[in-house]
């Protein structure tokens, strides 16, 4: 018999394992998905499955006879909790006490209405030997319900909090002062309304301060993520780079470079010229590369990075609301690998697209390169061999920029330089990729002539009038300006807006098809400027390419021109595009590959044939057409 002082401190360790145990059970039953011991399943384990798992869970202390329900949708699970500090084993009489109780509140619980699956014994006991036969007999009587009992310490349950807790990236800090206020709340709620019910809800708060915050695992951010990619592809026109009819997009030779890169390293910048298909490249590695079982990831313009960029993205993932206190970078990060600790690295991939178009204020320059300097700096001191627990991927039209510009190192740095891969022209081996998949008859040329090596069909040995009838001849020759206006990605994107009899005769050095092909290239760019330039909302497409076609009148295909006499002043002839307005559609038409900038900073046209559509107008006979 134990009495007095020592009594009272035994009655409050079970009252205190009854309900450390409630809580834990409707943790592991209400998380994102079963949280098991770490080993093979237990007791408790089974018991958290036969309740299911689900938001929905609710537990109620001693609603009938026992000292907890758990209820999850149509399932009822009573449990009985017999706690002991001398760990003395249960003995037959004590079982069967303890049995009788249990199928009185399951007879009881039905006359309410409640669909009883299982009645549960937790307790830090074990059987007699007399009463391991008791029970043995009565698991195998004739109930509508199961009977289960299992041994659990205290920290078991604990165990399974402080897992509940990880599942929000919680610190070890905040999981204890989680578990503090669970306690708090479930005592209060006994003093005030004696049987207090527990739900997911309170679990979450008593961790987090905030009822509706969300778990970090990477499973459950996938939607939110893809939701923001969408975003990011739909802005940069990601359904001109894919035949619609077949869904695909050139599979790029750098990809696998890209993939390896983002791997290994925490800073990753690709570079290349206006048109090239950079953004492309980085929505393709984070929609088809990133793993949902132990990565994430997260996409900004350069020019709209805010503040805190990370912290406020895993804050988002997280469901907090505003004004509740964020994270440095650095802690975001480790909440998600808190929350995911299978997770290979890096478990974060970041991607800032653009920085060659920023031209905000100082702010935001300053603002970019902190967080450039941050990551580079996480690349120093993790090095190449092991992978960091982020990594950054940036897009620039020059390494030179990146390098000097952003990250100011000087020419003689003595360490190694962040990666940096380009992202150009098609290749050959692209290029023949590319028809396999969405232009059978270039695909067939390809490969049918001479080994693979092309013949190229010159204009002028093969003049074909612009109002013939858009027909298909057989041919094995490509129009030559053609086939390297292809090269150049955007212009590709332009060729998958014709129908194929249109491309097929774009290919066989048609007029009216080559036009056709270079109106759509023109369209794009003009949808381009219009989407990035708030400027030039006013400037209709027949504006621009009367603008376009006096550049072109007075600067021949193949050849150098100055920015100023080149492009400024024939712009400006009009009267209607102001000079700072010309400097602005000059970047643009470098950033979109309308025309290509040298070292020296003299331009030329990019693409024959945009060249000789704009001198011959083309757009107006086609608009007529």
């Amino acid at each position: 018999m134990v009495g007095g002082q020592e009594g009272g401190l035994w009655a409050l360790a079970g009252f205190l394992y009854q309900i450390l145990g409630t809580g834990s059970i409707t943790a592991g039953a209400s998380s994102s998905k079963p949280i098991r011991s770490g080993g093979e399943s237990d007791d408790l384990d089974v018991l958290i499955t036969l309740i299911g798992v689900g938001e929905g869970v609710r537990s109620f202390p001693e609603r009938f006879s026992e000292d907890a329900v758990f209820v999850q949708d149509d399932k009822c699970v009573i449990v009985e909790f017999k706690y002991s500090a001398n760990l003395r084993k249960i003995g037959k009489p004590d079982l069967e006490k303890i049995i009788k109780k249990l199928d009185e509140s399951a007879q009881e619980a039905k006359k309410q209405g409640e669909s009883v699956t299982a009645c549960v014994i937790v307790t830090n006991r074990e059987f007699t030997g007399h009463a391991g036969k008791l029970w043995e007999a009565e698991i195998a009587g004739d109930r509508d319900y199961k009977l289960r009992y299992s041994c659990a310490q205290i920290t078991r349950f604990t165990d399974i909090l402080q897992k509940f807790g990880a599942e929000f990236g919680l610190f070890q800090r905040e999981i204890n002062e989680g578990i503090k206020k669970l306690l708090g709340y479930i005592l209060t709620e006994t003093v005030y309304h004696y049987r207090p019910t527990i739900t997911r809800d309170h679990l979450v708060e008593s961790f987090t301060d905030y009822h509706l915050t969300k778990p970090l695992k990477t499973m459950c951010l996938e939607l939110l993520w893809r939701k923001d990619l969408k975003k990011f592809g739909d802005f940069i026109r990601i359904d001109q780079w894919q035949d619609a009819a077949v869904n695909r997009a050139v599979n790029r030779d750098v990809f696998e470079k890209l993939i390896a890169a983002t791997s290994t390293r925490s800073l990753v910048c690709v570079y290349g010229n206006g048109g090239c298909g950079k953004s492309f490249v980085i929505w393709q590695l984070l929609k088809y590369s990133v793993d949902p079982s132990y990565r994430c990831c997260a996409v900004e313009y350069a020019k709209n990075l805010k503040h805190d960029w990370i912290a406020n993205t895993v804050h988002k993932w997280r469901g907090l609301p505003e004004g509740i206190h964020q994270d440095t970078p650095q802690k975001a990060i480790e909440r998600l690998i808190i929350a995911n600790p299978d997770s290979r690295r890096p478990i974060l991939w970041l991607a800032l697209d653009g920085l060659d178009e920023v031209t905000a204020s100082p702010q935001q320059i300053d603002l970019i390169r902190e967080i450039l300097q941050w990551f580079w700096d996480l690349d120093c001191e993790v090095g190449s061999d092991t992978p960091s627990a982020a990594t950054l991927i940036v897009s620039c039209r020059r390494k030179e920029d990146f390098e000097q510009s952003w990250l100011h190192l000087p020419h003689d740095y003595p360490g190694a330089y962040p990666v940096t891969i380009q992202v150009g022209d098609f290749s050959d081996s692209e290029i023949e990729k590319a028809a396999s998949q969405s232009f059978p008859e270039l695909y067939r040329r390809i490969v049918s002539t001479n080994g693979g090596h092309l013949s190229f069909l010159k204009e002028s040995s093969n003049p074909i009038p612009f109002d013939q009838d858009l027909e298909y001849t057989p041919q094995n020759s490509i129009n030559q300006d053609v086939w390297m206006s292809l090269k150049h990605p955007a212009m590709w994107r332009a060729l998958l807006n014709l129908d194929n009899s249109a491309r097929v005769n774009a290919i066989d050095g048609n007029e009216q098809a080559v036009y056709s092909l270079a109106d759509h290239f023109v369209k794009w760019f003009h949808s381009k400027l219009l989407q990035r330039r708030q400027c030039f909302h006013y400037l209709k497409l027949e504006l621009l390419i009367e603008t376009l076609s006096i550049i072109a009148q007075q600067s021949g295909k193949g050849s150098s021109h100055s920015r100023d006499g080149g492009w400024n002043k024939p712009a400006c002839r009009t009267g209607r595009i102001t000079e700072a307005e010309a400097e602005i559609l000059y970047e643009e038409a470098i950033m979109t590959g309308l025309i290509s900038e040298n070292a020296r900073f003299s331009w030329s046209w990019r693409h024959n044939i945009v060249h000789d559509f704009l001198t011959s107008g083309a757009y107006a006979r086609l608009s007529n057409g």
